[in-house]
C-alpha cells in the first residue's frame, strides 16, 4: 500500500489520517484526481471529523453535514481534518500495538524491576544501583548520580524563584509540594494521623512517620559515614554532616553579618533575633513565640508528661534534649564510656554499643 501521496499533503494544521486498506487508497487517489480543489485548501470547518468505515469491498463516508456522495477533497473549510479508516486489519494492528506497549523487554541485572526502554533501564542503574556522582553543581561541592537530581538540587538550592504563593499568607515556594505541605501545616487545624504508640496526632503523614522513628524507636538506621554517630532519621544525619564536619556557612542573615551551615538555623535566627511578631500561639496556654521550634519546646517543656530523654550515665530522665544535655555537661562533664576488651573510650553510650557491635560482634540489648 502506497503513504507517500497521503504524506505530501502540504498546509494541514493538525491532519490525522489513518488508512489501512488498499480499496480506500484507491478511491481516495481517485478522488483526488477528479477533483480540482486540493486536500490542503481545507479550512475553517465545524465540523472536522470525518468517519470512513471499510468493509473491503464498499466504502462509505459519513460526516455531521457533508454530503456522503461528496468527493473526500471537495469538503472545504475544515481546520483539523481528522480521516480515520476502521477495518478488521487495523482493529488487529491496534490491539498488538496496545498489547506491545505493556511489554517491558529490559529488566535490570541487579534487581526484578523491567523497564520499556534501555533508556530508562539506564537511568534506573545509574541512581539506584551505582556509587558514582559524575554530575557536580557548579555552585557549590554537591554531586549527583543523575542529571535529574542535579536540576532539582538548583532549583531548591540556588534558584531564588519561588513561583508557588500561598493564597492566605504572604510565604512563597519553590515546588508545589512545598506548598501544599505549609498549606496543610499552617492553615489546616486537622490532625488526621494518629500515633498508635501514644495520643499524639499529626497534620502530615511524614510528621507522623518521623515522631514513631524519632520517638519510639531506638534504632538507628542512618550512620554518619565521617564518624561512628548514628540517627534515627535522615533529616537529623543530613543537620549533623552539615553542622559538624563541614565549615561551609553558605546561608547568610540579610539584616546582620551572621552566616549559618544550615538554613533552619538562619530561619530560627532571623526569627528570634530581627522579628517582633510572635505568630505561634499555645493551644493550652496564652504563651506565644516567635519560631515554631520555641513553640515545640514549651509544650514538651511544660504541657507533656512524658520524660523522653533519658541519661546515659544515670536514671534521670528529661522533658527536652536540651535539658538532657545541660545535665550532661554539669553533672557527667568528662565521663566517658570505657570497652574492656580493647579500653577505647567514648562520649556516648550509643557510640559505646556501636563499637562493641561492630568491632566485637557482640550484640548489645540498645
Amino acid at each position: 500500500m502506497k503513504t507517500e501521496p497521503l504524506d505530501e499533503w502540504p498546509n494541514l494544521d493538525n491532519p490525522i489520517i489513518s488508512v489501512s486498506c488498499d480499496e480506500l487508497e484507491k478511491t481516495a487517489e481517485e478522488s483526488r484526481a477528479d477533483s480540482n480543489e486540493p486536500l490542503d485548501e481545507w479550512s475553517n470547518s465545524d465540523n472536522p471529523i470525518i468517519s470512513v468505515p471499510c468493509d473491503a469491498s464498499k466504502m462509505t463516508v459519513e460526516d455531521s453535514g457533508a454530503d456522503a456522495n461528496e468527493p473526500l477533497d471537495g469538503w472545504p473549510n475544515s481546520d483539523n481534518p481528522i480521516i480515520w479508516v476502521s477495518c478488521n486489519e487495523s482493529e488487529k494492528t491496534a490491539k498488538k500495538s496496545r498489547a506491545d506497549a505493556n511489554i517491558k523487554p529490559f529488566t535490570c541485572d541487579f534487581c526484578p524491576i523491567a523497564f520499556k526502554n534501555r533508556a530508562h533501564l539506564n537511568i534506573h542503574i545509574q541512581g539506584v544501583h551505582s556509587e558514582e556522582r559524575p554530575y557536580t553543581c557548579e555552585l557549590c561541592t554537591s554531586s549527583f548520580k543523575i542529571k535529574s537530581q542535579l536540576y532539582a538540587h538548583h532549583r531548591r538550592v540556588h534558584s531564588t524563584e519561588r513561583a508557588f504563593n500561598c493564597d492566605l499568607c504572604s510565604a512563597s515556594f519553590k515546588r508545589k509540594s512545598h506548598l501544599n505541605v505549609h498549606n496543610q501545616r499552617k492553615h489546616s487545624d486537622e490532625r488526621p494521623y494518629p500515633c498508635n504508640l501514644c495520643s499524639t496526632t499529626f497534620k502530615t503523614r511524614d510528621v507522623l512517620k518521623n515522631h514513631i522513628q524519632g520517638v519510639h524507636s531506638n534504632e538507628r538506621p542512618f550512620p554518619c559515614k565521617l564518624c561512628p554517630a548514628t540517627f534515627k532519621t535522615k533529616p537529623p544525619l543530613h543537620a549533623h554532616i552539615q553542622g559538624v564536619h563541614s565549615n561551609e556557612r553558605a546561608y547568610a542573615c540579610d539584616l546582620c553579618p551572621a552566616t549559618f551551615k544550615t538554613k533552619d538555623v538562619l530561619k530560627v535566627h532571623s526569627q528570634g533575633h530581627h522579628s517582633t511578631e510572635r505568630s505561634f500561639s499555645c493551644k493550652l496556654c496564652p504563651s506565644t513565640f516567635k519560631c515554631n521550634r520555641h513553640l515545640n519546646s514549651h509544650l514538651r517543656r511544660v504541657h507533656v508528661e512524658d520524660r523522653l530523654f533519658i541519661c546515659d550515665f544515670c536514671s534521670a530522665s528529661f522533658k527536652t534534649k536540651c535539658c538532657l544535655h545541660l545535665h550532661t555537661q554539669a553533672v557527667h562533664s568528662g565521663t566517658r564510656f570505657t570497652c574492656e576488651l580493647c579500653s577505647v573510650s567514648f562520649k556516648t553510650k550509643s557510640h559505646y554499643n556501636r563499637h562493641v557491635r561492630k568491632v566485637h560482634k557482640i550484640q548489645t540489648n540498645e
